[in-house]
């Protein structure tokens, strides 16, 4: 049961240090680059935005056929 007890102890301190260090790299993240796009970019379609271009075309093709 000691063993069990110090396993435990040491699956719980590196849950503990992984969780710090996920935080401290998003606060980082989030103050340098950000994780979102702006409010516009993101209502205007983030490939858009970010590319120029629309990833998918969403109109019918005038071509007919189906899969």
């Amino acid at each position: 049961t000691a063993l069990l007890a110090k396993q435990g102890l040491g699956v719980g301190m590196v849950a503990l240090y992984s969780f710090l260090v996920t935080l401290v790299l998003g606060f980082i993240i989030e103050k340098t680059i950000g994780f979102r796009l702006p409010k516009d970019a993101e209502v205007e379609g983030v490939d858009l935005a970010e590319h120029a271009e629309t990833a998918y075309e969403m109109s019918s093709s005038s071509r007919g056929g189906s899969f």
